[in-house]
């Protein structure tokens, strides 16, 4: 579980590194899907990341979906 991504906000920051490459996006969007719901899996063809997690916390009711684009190429750290 992503214990605190109902916090996210619309315009935060995303980072990932991953073998010193860093990926910066930016929260464009934030929904509530139900939990067979499998179009927020879908290709979109640009560059996103998509974080996924059950809501309410603790329960298999819902999905929060944060859907965030990326900023950038990324860079070499």
């Amino acid at each position: 579980t992503f214990f605190n991504l109902d916090l996210v906000k619309v315009g935060d920051k995303v980072r990932i590194e991953q073998i010193g490459i860093d990926f910066t996006y930016t929260v464009v969007k934030i929904a509530v899907a139900d939990k067979y719901d499998e179009s927020v899996l879908e290709e979109t063809g640009d560059h996103r990341i998509t974080l996924i997690t059950c809501t309410p916390l603790w329960t298999s009711e819902q999905r929060l979906v944060v859907t965030a684009i990326q900023d950038r190429l990324p860079s070499v750290i």
